[in-house]
């Protein structure tokens, strides 16, 4: 029995979760901010975070590459309360999490690429 790629990636979440507790909310949506999954601790709204973090996507692409910077990997917002991290996954897919401690920064940043290596690695093998 072959198994969805959003139950992969509702498991890759609860796994970041267990993992980092300081994260809030994750999404993973393709670029048009179609959701493929998500998890929050706090409320909100899941389609609306992934329409968002799908405009921020195209604007900062499109600035990296009329900057001839090469192509677009992560996207790091800081908030006065809290950041955003984007992480391109597979062709057509983006991940975000979001906290509200600043200071964990550094420490979910590499759980959070981990996850987003996971759900990249989708691709190949579903």
């Amino acid at each position: 029995m072959a198994v969805s790629k959003a139950k992969i990636i509702d498991y890759i979440l609860s796994k970041l979760f267990t993992v980092c507790p300081y994260i809030d909310t994750a999404v993973v949506c393709d670029y048009d901010g179609l959701l493929m999954g998500s998890m929050s601790r706090v409320p909100f709204e899941a389609e609306t975070v992934g329409a968002i973090s799908s405009s921020v996507f195209h604007n900062a692409d499109r600035v990296v590459s009329e900057l001839k910077e090469g192509n677009l990997e992560n996207i790091i917002i800081i908030g006065e309360d809290g950041y955003v991290l984007v992480i391109k996954v597979l062709d057509f897919a983006m991940f975000a999490v979001a906290s509200t401690d600043k200071t964990k920064l550094i420490e979910s940043y590499g759980p959070a690429y981990k996850a987003a290596l996971s759900i990249s690695l989708l691709k190949k093998v579903v």
